[in-house]
């Protein structure tokens, strides 16, 4: 299965993945981007690249989120 390469790909994958992390309480989203983030890191480490767009994905919707919280918040 292959991983949409950036934001606002069109990849039949891309909202699947999209869809769980919405999903996600705020603490899951925040635990499973550290999960996520420790991985790559390991892997760049090992000299591996691994995929970066879970982790990609994951801040794109922590920044929606807290965009949203923004916009409810009275000026």
């Amino acid at each position: 299965m292959s991983m949409p390469v950036a934001k606002g790909d069109d990849s039949p994958d891309a909202e699947p993945l999209r869809a769980r992390l919405r999903a996600m309480s705020d603490a899951e989203l925040l635990a499973h981007g550290i999960a996520i983030r420790r991985a790559f890191d390991a892997s760049v480490k090992a000299g591996a690249l691994t995929e970066i767009t879970p982790l990609r994905e994951a801040r794109w919707e922590w920044l929606r989120r807290r965009e949203i919280r923004r916009n409810r918040q009275p000026s």
